[in-house]
C-alpha cells in the first residue's frame, strides 16, 4: 500500500482495518477487483476497479458517523483474511526469476537486469511492453537484461501467442500466488510496473516510469560494480557506496554525498553529479580537483579544510569542531591528525588543526568518517555514533590495535575499517570479538 492507499488487488474482497489491524468493514466485490484507490471529495470513497466494473463505497473514515474516529492516514486496506502491508525490494536481491520459467543468457550474472511485471489482459500492460521492446537494442548497449513477469491467470499459449504476433524479444515468465510469487511479494502497487537491480541483481530501483528509464540505468549502473550497504534511518534507507581506499559516496533523500572522490578508485565520467562533497584534507588521495569539478553542477555545495581550499576553488571551509547546516544535513568537523606515527623528521604525517574527519547525520542516523588519523582524545569521546569508518594502514593512519582502541571507547554500533591498504582487516575483527554491541563490517576498501 502507498501513502494514497493504492494496492493491487487478486481476491473478491476488500477488508479496511485500522491501525491496530481491528476490521472496519468488509466491501464483497461480485467480480475479481484490480486496484483500489481512496478519491473524491476528501479521499472519503474508495474505488474499486474490477474486469468490467467500477464500484465505489463511500467509507466513513472521519467525522461523527464513525462510532470511532479514524484518521485516513490510520487506514490499512487488506484482502479478506489478512492485512496487507506491500513490501518494498530496494536494496534486496531480486527474486529468482528462473522459478517463473525465465532463462538469462549466459553472462547476465554481471549485468543489469530491468524487470516488468505486466497483466496480459490489461490494455495499458500490453501497450507498455511493446514501448520496452522498442528499446531493446539501446538496452543491449547499455548491458541490461530484460525480463517480463506475466500476473494475470491466462493461458500460456494465449501470451506465447501474443508475443510471437508483436515479436517481443524479452524473456516472459509467469508470476502467480500458485506458482509462489504473488504480485504482493514483488512489492507491486499498480500495472504495469518496473524493477531495476545493478550488476550484483541487488535492486536499486522499483515503480517508475519508462519515461525515468534511462536516468536510473545511468545511476544504477557505474557505481553497481562496487559493493554497497543500505543503512535503515527514520528518514529513509542510506545507501553505502564503497568506492575504495578512503573514497566513499551516500546516496541519501535524492542526494548524492561523495567523500574524498579522486580518479585513482574510479572513473567518475559517469557517476551521479554531487549534491555534496567532503574532502577530509589534502593529500593526493583524498583530494582530487579535477574529479570535483566534473561532479559539480549547480547547487553542489562543496565543504573542505582550509588547506584543500588552497588548491581547489570554491567550497565551505570548515575548521576542527566546527558545526553547519548543509544540504539539509549536519556536519560535524572532528579533528584528524597523527600522535605516534611521524616522519623522519619528527613531523607527523598528519598536523593537528590541518584536516578532519565528519560526522553526518542522516535522520536518526550518525556516520562519522574519520579522514586520516589516529586514535585521538577527540575520537574516543565521540558519542552516539551508529557508522563510523575508521582509517588502518601503517605508517600513516593506525594499527588494528588503535583501531580497536578507540572503537572500544565511543562504542559504534556498526565499524567499517577503510584506507586499510596492506593491513588485515581480519586482525581488527579478532581484536574486537568479545565487544558487544559493535558490529565489524569488511568491504574492499584497500
Amino acid at each position: 500500500i502507498d501513502n494514497e492507499g493504492n494496492i493491487y488487488l487478486t481476491t473478491a474482497g476488500v477488508a479496511v482495518y485500522d491501525k491496530q489491524g481491528n476490521k472496519i468493514e468488509t466491501i464483497d466485490v461480485p467480480e475479481r477487483p484490480a486496484n483500489v484507490t481512496f478519491g473524491g471529495k476528501e479521499n472519503q470513497t474508495l474505488f474499486i476497479t474490477a474486469r468490467t466494473s467500477l464500484y465505489s463505497v463511500r467509507m466513513r473514515v472521519k467525522g461523527a458517523e464513525q462510532k470511532k474516529k479514524y484518521e485516513f492516514e490510520e487506514l490499512t486496506i487488506g484482502t479478506i483474511g489478512a492485512v496487507v502491508k506491500t513490501p518494498s525490494l530496494i536494496g534486496k536481491p531480486l527474486p529468482e526469476l528462473e522459478k517463473m520459467g525465465i532463462e538469462f543468457p549466459a553472462d547476465a550474472s554481471e549485468r543489469m537486469i530491468l524487470v516488468c511485471l505486466w497483466d496480459m489482459q490489461q490494455r495499458p500492460s500490453r501497450n507498455y511492453i511493446k514501448e520496452l521492446a522498442k528499446k531493446a537494442d539501446d538496452l543491449a548497449e547499455e548491458d541490461v537484461v530484460v525480463a517480463c513477469v506475466q500476473v494475470a491467470d491466462v493461458d500460456d499459449k494465449v501470451v506465447d501467442k501474443w508475443v510471437k504476433e508483436n515479436k517481443i524479444p524479452f524473456a516472459i515468465g509467469k508470476s502467480t500466488a500458485e506458482m509462489g510469487k504473488s504480485p504482493f511479494e514483488w512489492g507491486v502497487k499498480s500495472m504495469p510496473w518496473l524493477i531495476l537491480t545493478d550488476r550484483r541483481h541487488i535492486v536499486t530501483k522499483e515503480g517508475f516510469a519508462l519515461s525515468d528509464l534511462n536516468e536510473q540505468i545511468l545511476q544504477a549502473g557505474p557505481e553497481s560494480k562496487f559493493e554497497q550497504d543500505i543503512i535503515k534511518t527514520s528518514a529513509g534507507d542510506l545507501k553505502i557506496t564503497f568506492i575504495g581506499h578512503g573514497t566513499l559516496m551516500f546516496a541519501f533523500d535524492g542526494k548524492i554525498i561523495h567523500v574524498d572522490p579522486v580518479s585513482r578508485e574510479a572513473d567518475y565520467t559517469n557517476m551521479p553529479k554531487a549534491d555534496l562533497v567532503l574532502i577530509t584534507h589534502e593529500h593526493g588521495d583524498h583530494l582530487d580537483p579535477k574529479v570535483i569539478k566534473m561532479l559539480r553542477i549547480e547547487g553542489t555545495d562543496l565543504v573542505l579544510t582550509e588547506a584543500c581550499a588552497q588548491k581547489t576553488d570554491g567550497g565551505v571551509v570548515m575548521h576542527n569542531g566546527d558545526v553547519k547546516t548543509i544540504q539539509g544535513l549536519r556536519i560535524e568537523a572532528v579533528p584528524a591528525y597523527n600522535i605516534v606515527h611521524k616522519r623522519s623528521a619528527g613531523n607527523p604525517f598528519h598536523p593537528k588543526g590541518r584536516g578532519n574527519g565528519y560526522i553526518i547525520t542522516f535522520g536518526d542516523k550518525r556516520v562519522y568518517v574519520a579522514g586520516d588519523t589516529e586514535n585521538t582524545p577527540e575520537m574516543k569521546q565521540l558519542k552516539n555514533i551508529d557508522v563510523a569508518f575508521l582509517p588502518m594502514n601503517l605508517p600513516y593512519t593506525m594499527t588494528p590495535e588503535m583501531v580497536a582502541d578507540a572503537a572500544k571507547a565511543f562504542k559504534p554500533k556498526i565499524l567499517y575499517p577503510y584506507h586499510y591498504g596492506q593491513t588485515d582487516p581480519n586482525k581488527l575483527v579478532d581484536l574486537l570479538k568479545d565487544s558487544k554491541g559493535i558490529e565489524v563490517r569488511i568491504r574492499d576498501m584497500r
